[in-house]
């Protein structure tokens, strides 16, 4: 199972749909992290075979979507939410107790348009960052996690730098003082 994993697109669906040109059947599911989660909307109507899911976002007025989702995709729980209401911009502690409290394999999360990864307790975090509005010591970047069908997760994020989307290391250290 491949999972693109989007984040913060702010009403520029243009590079999502760059991007699913390229390797978009090759994907089985989408998921939007919200701003704006109405992105998602045209993306469904333009691939309609990709399997969605969508939270929205502290830029997101309408409550056509819920603000986080737990999903199970090949028997790996996915916690998915913008961000926003867990602090992410200061610091992971809320989200990973929200995961581990949730019992997810997997967090996904946006907000702060900078990617990062890391891993911690065994749940796997990923902020795919921003595709359409990166902050300015960050790049256009998205999420792509592979489930194998023997349940092993990896997951990349794919940064364009250089006018190329290559997958770019953006994991970093979890340290316990940050819980």
């Amino acid at each position: 199972m491949r999972i693109i994993v989007f984040s913060d697109s702010h009403r520029n669906v243009l590079p999502m749909k760059k991007v699913l040109d390229s390797i978009g059947r090759d994907m089985d599911c989408l998921i939007h992290l919200g701003d704006v989660a109405d992105d998602a909307n045209v993306l469904a109507r333009a691939y309609p075979e990709l399997q969605q899911y969508v939270v929205r976002g502290n830029c997101d007025y309408s409550g056509l979507f819920p603000e986080e989702k737990l999903i199970t995709i090949k028997n790996k729980k996915i916690y998915i939410t913008h961000g926003h209401s867990h602090g992410v911009k200061h610091d992971f502690g809320r989200i990973f107790y929200v995961a581990k409290e949730n019992k997810a394999d997997i967090c996904l999360f946006g907000h702060t348009h900078v990617p990062v990864t890391f891993r911690h307790e065994g749940i796997y975090f990923m902020n795919p960052g921003s595709i359409s509005l990166p902050r300015p010591d960050s790049f256009p970047s998205y999420g792509i996690i592979n489930i194998n069908d023997m349940g092993r997760l990896e997951t990349v994020v794919v940064g364009c730098i250089d006018n190329h989307y290559r997958p770019i290391d953006v994991e970093i250290n979890f340290r316990k003082e940050e819980v």
